[in-house]
């Protein structure tokens, strides 16, 4: 077995060390958007689309607005010009 696989495998279910509020936080919980911009965020520290989701889900269960608020603040340059998922409900 690769080690991608094995990876990706022992995520399957958690981040080992991440926070399992968001290991409970589903999908459809969360602002799409959000999401769609965190995944983007968080595809800078790995290759698997699995793994910046579920990083970006346990960002959204400590604060649903996460991404948006450090896009304004200027906290993730690839949201910059218009990259994610465009602006956010509550702002740019």
């Amino acid at each position: 077995m690769n080690a991608q696989r094995m990876v990706s495998r022992l995520l399957e279910d958690d981040i080992p060390g991440g926070s399992q509020i968001g290991d409970a936080h589903a999908t459809h919980a969360v602002d799409q958007r959000e999401l769609r911009m965190g995944i983007e965020v968080e595809m800078e520290h790995t290759t698997d689309p699995k793994v910046a989701e579920e990083i970006a889900l346990d960002h959204l269960a400590e604060d649903p607005r996460y991404y948006s608020k450090g896009r304004r603040k200027g906290m993730f340059p690839e949201l910059a010009n218009g990259g994610g998922a465009g602006p956010s409900q509550n702002g740019p």
